[in-house]
């Protein structure tokens, strides 16, 4: 059985009106709650992937605690939360969940006389997104393929306080899990705030779009995708709330512009 509530909240509002000039606001956000209430036969789990209690979506992996300054190594929190360089079965734990607990859009609209602005903003808040390109890019020199340039500035002498450990050929050193292990060190907020869509429009006076032949003429001008606000580590955190909890070779979403004009005949 699985419980969604939530609460929904729309707010439309004109802020101002005066003479040629108006400015409107609408605003909605929606609060969510998932939880899975119970699983067949009494069960409380069914292994790693859903869990009483728990979202439908969530994290269960290694807790990353960062490289060991002496000696360049990747270090993981054990089941009592001491450190530890060997993960498995023992050492995995509830992170997080996949799913915003928000959802929302802010849209703003002015006009004057023949000219109008629209711009909207979207947001989602409250999950937590992994990064498969950042698992593949960032292996610290254990493999082959091109890695992002981040991973030039890694541990190379006891002492070094970094956040990219020893390389070593393989991937896996001495008395160490894998370098590789996927643990939170790959995971990182999905919260954004995006300038989603931006529209300049000029509407020509019927009297004198009809001199033309015309009922109506609209230009306008618009940008979408403009700018995004967030900690994701990747490079794009809607992308992430579409596919599901992690992104991998996912073009994100890109910012375009766009010209035109609209003709009522």
């Amino acid at each position: 059985m699985l419980r969604n509530q939530g609460v929904d909240i729309d707010v439309q509002t004109v802020n101002i009106v005066a003479g040629k000039f108006q400015w409107s606001t609408g605003f909605n956000i929606t609060f969510l709650e998932n939880e899975l209430l119970e699983l067949y036969d009494g069960l409380d789990r069914i292994g790693n992937t859903l869990i009483v209690g728990k979202p439908i979506q969530f994290w269960y992996t290694h807790q990353f605690l960062g490289v060991n300054p002496a000696n360049g190594r990747a270090l993981y929190a054990d089941a009592d939360n001491n450190p530890t360089y060997i993960v498995g079965e023992s050492t995995l734990r509830y992170i997080g969940s996949g799913l915003p607990t928000s959802y929302g859009g802010l849209t703003n609209s002015f006009s004057y006389g023949p000219v109008s602005l629209e711009v909207f903003f979207q947001g989602q808040f409250g999950n937590l997104a992994g990064n498969q390109d950042q698992f593949n890019l960032e292996n610290w020199g254990s493999g082959t393929g091109n890695l992002r340039t981040n991973q030039l500035d890694y541990w190379k002498t006891p002492g070094d306080v970094k956040t990219v450990g020893r390389p070593y050929e393989g991937g896996q050193a001495p008395g160490t899990s894998a370098i590789n292990t996927f643990s939170t060190r790959f995971l990182s907020d999905g919260s954004y705030i995006r300038l989603k869509q931006v529209t300049l429009n000029y509407t020509m006076p019927s009297s004198a779009a009809a001199k033309i032949g015309m009922k109506g003429i609209t230009a306008f001008v618009q940008g979408l995708n403009l700018t995004t606000f967030t900690k994701y580590q990747g490079q794009d955190p809607e992308v992430v709330g579409i596919v599901g909890l992690v992104s991998i070779g996912r073009y994100p979403n890109p910012r375009q512009f766009s010209a035109g004009v609209n003709l009522t005949f």
